[in-house]
Order: structure tokens, then sequence, then C-alpha cells
């Protein structure tokens, strides 16, 4: 009796506890919309801190030697200085990956430098040590477009190159420093520019002095550029264009004459677009149209001035 009365008064005491645990209720149809809501929320979620799409494809774009060289152009450059500063890490991993002859290697230093995001300065900085004078001459102009005055020996150091292979860092750093306040180096710029121009050899450097020439409060290049406009390089002739194009003057319009005879229809057109206002509105079909103009004394009046 005594283990009898024991064994029933383990199962009294047991009995709340053993019981079989139910099943769960069946969720209800809300419950399980509002469980797909959640699955779905998480599935289309972003990272804030991962790039955007089209910022990763503006990458891409940028190292396609086909979609971006410096012949037919490079839509991804412009494309992704309009992202602004949070292109700037993206843009400097690029440089990071690319080889020595990798087309968008100083490329990407030049889009670092117009982005002119402050934080670039020490990336700018460890390329003035760059074997590669291009990407020498875009670092420097990055760091005057954030303003590192502080960097100013860095710059002149530059300054010091005396060869042709290093004339792109040695034409910025001059440019720089007459940005900066110094106004001996802008005679120096004008001096070196002019006297590459004549060299076949030095289309690097002519290209940078080019896009330099188009900026904001640079030295006057107009005694270089006409000379440029006969350049034997596609790209020199284009960006010579380019500079004379921006900011039209009466001394170009033999150059541009000279250049609606260019195998490029892109340069003949906007030869003969800049000669159109030059000469108030005179109109041409082909240069041999243009030539009879200024041999007939279109040119000289517009020298003049009349």
């Amino acid at each position: 009796m005594p283990v009898v009365l024991a064994f029933a008064l383990f199962a009294l005491l047991c009995l709340p506890s053993c019981r079989p645990t139910p099943p769960p209720s069946p969720p209800t149809a809300a419950g399980q919309i509002a469980a797909l809501g959640s699955l779905r929320a998480q599935a289309l979620a972003t990272d804030p801190q991962a790039p955007d799409e089209a910022l990763r494809d503006a990458i891409n774009h940028l190292q396609d030697r086909f979609a971006c060289n410096a012949i037919s152009g490079c839509a991804a450059h412009a494309r992704l200085v309009g992202f602004g500063w949070q292109a700037r890490p993206l843009v400097e991993a690029a440089f990071g990956r690319a080889g020595f002859q990798a087309s968008w290697r100083a490329r990407s230093v030049h889009i670092v430098a117009e982005l002119a995001d402050p934080a670039s300065e020490p990336f700018l900085l460890r390329q003035l040590d760059d074997r590669d004078p291009e990407v020498r001459a875009w670092a420097l102009y990055g760091l005057q477009r954030v303003d590192a005055r502080h960097q100013r020996q860095r710059v002149l150091e530059q300054t010091a190159a005396d060869t042709l292979w290093l004339a792109p860092a040695q034409l910025t750093a001059l440019w720089v420093l007459q940005r900066w306040g110094e106004p001996d180096k802008a005679m120096q710029f004008q001096q070196i520019l002019g006297s590459l121009a004549q060299q076949h050899m030095a289309a690097t450097a002519l290209v940078v002095g080019a896009y330099l020439c188009r900026q904001p409060r640079s030295p006057d290049c107009s005694a270089a550029l006409p000379v440029m406009a006969r350049h034997p390089n596609f790209q020199v002739r284009r960006d010579a264009l380019l500079a004379m194009t921006a900011r039209l003057r009466p001394q170009y319009v033999r150059a541009l004459v000279y250049l609606t005879h260019d195998q490029a229809r892109s340069l003949r057109q906007l030869a003969s677009e800049g000669l159109v206002t030059l000469s108030g509105g005179h109109t041409a079909t082909d240069h041999q149209d243009w030539q009879q103009w200024c041999s007939g004394g279109g040119c000289g009046a517009v020298e003049a001035g009349r």
C-alpha cells in the first residue's frame, strides 16, 4: 500500500507538467500575409554601405577599353564625376587594380581630381611619385582642386623636370602654382607649352596642357593653340580645338580654317562652327569654301576685328 500510494501521489504531481504540448494553432490568413511581407522586405532591402548599381556600372565602363578610351571618348568619365564624392572610393580602388598599361589608370586619377573631394588628398599625394608623368599631372591638378596649398613644396618639386617624358607633370605644376598666386609661373607655362607644341613626341603633355588652357584663370595659351592645331596627333588637334572654341579669338581663324580639312569629321564640324561665329555668320560647305573665303580677305578681316 505505501508503494501504491506513493506512485499515485507522484502521478498526481506530475500530471500538469507531463501533459503533452498541444500542436500550435495554424496561422491566420492575416499572419501569413504579414510574414510574407516581412520576407519580401528583407529580400528587397539594400545595404546602405553598398555602392549604387549605376555607380558600379559606370566603374565597369571606365575599365572597358572599348567603351572608354582616348580616341572615341569615355562617357563613364562624366557619369562618375556626376556621382560626386561618393564615387571617389570606387575610382581610387579602380586605380589600385589597374596595371601600368591599363587604359583607365591615368583617367582614374583625373576623375578623382575633378571630384575635388578633400578626402582624396592622401591618394593624390601618393601619385606624385608615380612613374607615369600623366598620373602625376592629374594628381597635381587634383591638389589644386582641393586647394592643398600647404603642399606647395611638393608641387614645386615637380617643376624641376627637364625632360620631355616628365613634361606633363612640369606643365601642371607650373599651372597650379600660378593659380596659387605666383604669376611668374604663368610665363614659364606659356614658354614650355609653346616649345612643346612643335614636338611630335610631346602628345601627352600637349593634351594635358590643352585641358588646362580651358580651365578658368588659365595662362594665355593663344600663341600655342594654333600651332597645336596642326599637330600630327589627333588627340592634340582635338583638344587644341576644344580649347580654342571654348574662348574664340580672332587669332585662331586660320587654324580653324586648317582644321576644316581634318580627317576627323567631328573636328571639321566643330572648326566650321567656330568660323561661323568668328566670321559673323558666314557659312561654307567644305574646306575649299572656307579656304576661298580666307584667301579672299575673310581671315584678314577677322584678325583686324572688322
